[in-house]
């Protein structure tokens, strides 16, 4: 039987929860918005939709830079 090798990399690695958080008014406008990590961080605020992908790639540059910063600890 073959195992799946991708399906079980994925179950054993740390996921990072990022949260967006919208405020829309009684018309489905958006009005503001921010994105948060797990931990209540702003990762930043957003009053249109269009900042929205650039905060999101912040998030994941900082997520690797982090990630990169505990490799090179556990190796020294």
């Amino acid at each position: 039987m073959r195992v799946n090798t991708a399906v079980n990399h994925l179950g054993n690695a740390p996921y990072q929860i990022l949260v967006i958080r919208f405020l829309v008014d009684g018309q489905g406008q958006l009005q503001q918005g921010v994105v948060v990590d797990l931990n209540e961080r702003p990762v930043g605020h957003f009053r249109q939709l269009e900042a929205l992908p650039g905060l999101v790639a912040d998030w994941l540059r900082m997520q690797e830079q982090s990630r990169r910063e505990r490799n090179d600890l556990a190796e020294e």
